[in-house]
């Protein structure tokens, strides 16, 4: 609901959905006007009044009402409205006032803002129960032609709140607030103020957080991911385990977090440990140094948006065998930066052992073709990672981060990685360097929805066996994966550079809202294409050491197309995807439909 609209933008952007302006430069193509014959006053000014309604009534579009001043022909006030028609979830109707003064009577400064949300499960059914949300904001004391410091023009807000405000009475609020609380808005505040305390509302709090995130919260930490304390998988039988993490939250300076996980078949201990030291700076900026440690079991190829390898269901959703896990145990160090909000970096030394688990091995060949099997693999170095997502609060270095989602930024993401890796090195066995690149990024097209697109690329340079090479992200399971290609296996295909391309195009139900019956589904769609592009030098393919069986080096580029439908009962969608070449390796669909879940509005 904190929202603040520019009318005189084309498109106005609510609860992340593009509703044409009233004023829009092609007004005539989304809306019916109706002007009234006489002339009104609003606060002395006199003005136009022109109705609007959506040229159909299944178009994203406001019905309302504005004030147009008669001599300099700008928005006085304008009345913004939609309704459950406008396919937005959650949503029965949303109200916006916009007021806007004449300051000095030579500039146009937005006055007052009133926003009026009800908000429900079920936008149909009148009996079910939802609530309102109400807002209103008064700006005033603007200040024209005066020089202001330059912090005052920073590119995102900068809330500090200062200690006081902890101990602010209600007599300082009702002498600051501009206007009184009515008796009802009383009320509600009471109310607010109250259930924060019941005990009931703190259990189904609690448990709808869970259900959400998988982390039971408890005061500074929370337990979890309770859809891993149990799985299975072939080689560790049934798998134990169980974690905490720092809650996020917190501002203590010292936040650690880890797990355990023992496999009852292959009677062996997993772990994973963090501890992270920060210095909270300014907003928007923080020093942080840190120490990681894992030895737990791995998928190459497997996607950092996939559900986790030891989810309760991952056994059950998939559709080819994982028989190339391996097992790793990497430790790092690292000192990271956040810069300002949105950009943050991290330099890391690190190590990293890798060993098959499972019924396979590795091999490295000889000049006559022979294989000889080899225990494990071991990589040291630097790394130094960042991202940069204008404007965003949480934002993590890691190049594959599983921890930000971020959807409809103002600007594309940039995530940039680069590892340096020497031999003799903390036991490294290899020369090696790998720079990896990605943006990403959902880019509104005006009425027609918006294109989501995921670009990256990278090269390795060194000599190296596959566990270090570039493995495009497969998914084998019957869930759909917006980073994976979805018609690939786990470690099918191998590179040492390469470029990915990911692009969906949403319509939101710019088609499907013209079919009566979608006033009650509101199921939207879109249509996606995938690429990956890529080549392996000689050097590394299979002349030092050997693939496992269904590795192959990539050599045309790979293809899969589909569409979709989405918002099926506001929580899931499905991809319908062709895979277009390659068809003749082993444990391949040429066409699947996966099922995924989110929440939209």
């Amino acid at each position: 609901m904190y929202l603040n609209p520019n009318v005189y933008e084309n498109f106005v952007s609510i609860l992340t959905k593009n509703f044409p302006s009233p004023v829009n430069d092609n007004f005539n193509r989304f809306y019916k006007y109706y002007l009234n014959d006489t002339l009104k006053y609003i606060d002395g000014v006199p003005c136009h009044h022109i109705r609007f309604y959506p040229k159909n009534s299944n178009d994203v579009a406001f019905s309302g009402e504005m004030f147009i001043h008669d001599s300099t022909f700008a928005v006085k006030r304008i009345d913004l409205n939609f309704s459950i028609e406008a396919n937005i979830n959650f949503v029965r109707s949303f109200w916006i006032r916009m007021d806007y003064d004449w300051l000095n009577q030579q500039n146009w400064f937005i006055k007052e803002i009133i926003v009026l949300a009800d908000f429900t499960v079920v936008e149909n059914a009148s009996e079910l129960t939802g609530f309102f949300g109400r807002r209103f904001s008064e700006y005033k004391n603007v200040v024209l032609n005066q020089p202001r410091p330059d912090s005052i023009y920073a590119p995102f807000d900068q809330v500090i709140a200062l200690d006081s405000s902890e101990f602010r009475t209600e007599i300082f609020w009702e002498q600051e607030r501009s206007d009184t609380l009515s008796k009802e808005e009383q009320n509600v505040a009471n109310l607010v103020d109250t259930i924060q305390d019941n005990w009931k509302f703190k259990l189904f709090r609690g448990a709808f957080t869970t259900v959400g995130t998988g982390w039971v919260p408890v005061k500074n930490f929370d337990i979890g991911n309770i859809f891993t304390f149990t799985s299975y998988n072939d080689i560790e039988g049934v798998r134990l385990k169980t974690g905490f993490r720092t809650a996020k939250s917190s501002t203590f300076p010292i936040q650690p977090r880890g797990y355990i996980a023992y496999g009852t078949r292959d009677e062996k201990w997993k772990y994973m440990g963090e501890l992270n030291i920060i210095d909270f700076g300014d907003p928007g900026k923080h020093n942080l140094i840190g120490a990681y440690i894992q030895s737990d079991v791995d998928q190459l190829g497997r996607s950092y948006w996939a559900i986790p390898l030891d989810h309760f269901l991952t056994y059950v959703l998939q559709v080819a065998p994982f028989d190339t896990r391996t097992f790793v145990e990497n430790k790092s160090a690292y000192i990271e930066r956040q810069w300002f909000f949105g950009f943050v970096t991290r330099l890391s030394v690190l190590t990293q052992n890798v060993k098959p688990f499972g019924g396979y091995s590795f091999y490295s060949k000889s000049s006559d073709g022979s294989t000889t099997p080899v225990s494990d693999f071991t990589l040291s170095g630097f790394r130094f990672s960042g991202r940069f997502a204008y404007g965003e609060k949480e934002v993590h270095p890691k190049f594959y981060d599983s921890e930000s989602r971020f959807f409809m930024l103002k600007y594309p993401a940039v995530s940039f990685e680069y590892t340096v890796g020497e031999k003799g090195l903390l036991n490294s066995e290899f020369d090696y360097q790998r720079l990896n690149l990605r943006v990403e990024h959902q880019q509104r097209i005006g009425r027609f929805g918006y294109l989501a697109y995921i670009v990256e690329g990278g090269k390795v340079w060194g000599e190296v066996p596959y566990p270090f090479l570039a493995i495009p992200f497969g998914n084998q399971s019957i869930i759909a994966d917006k980073a994976s290609f979805n018609g690939m296996n786990y470690l099918e295909f191998a590179s040492d550079k390469y470029v990915s391309i990911h692009l969906e195009h949403h319509f939101e139900g710019f088609f499907l809202n013209k079919i009566p019956f979608n006033r009650i589904l509101k199921l939207r769609e879109f249509v996606f294409g995938k690429i990956f592009l890529g080549r392996l030098s000689d050097k590394n393919n299979e002349t030092k050491w050997a693939f496992p069986e269904r590795l192959f080096a990539i050599e045309e580029p790979y293809y899969e197309v589909g569409f979709g439908i989405e918002n099926i009962l506001k929580i899931s969608r499905i991809d319908f995807t062709w895979r277009l070449n390659y068809l003749d390796h082993p444990h391949v669909y040429s066409f699947l439909p996966k099922p995924s879940f989110q929440f939209r509005f």
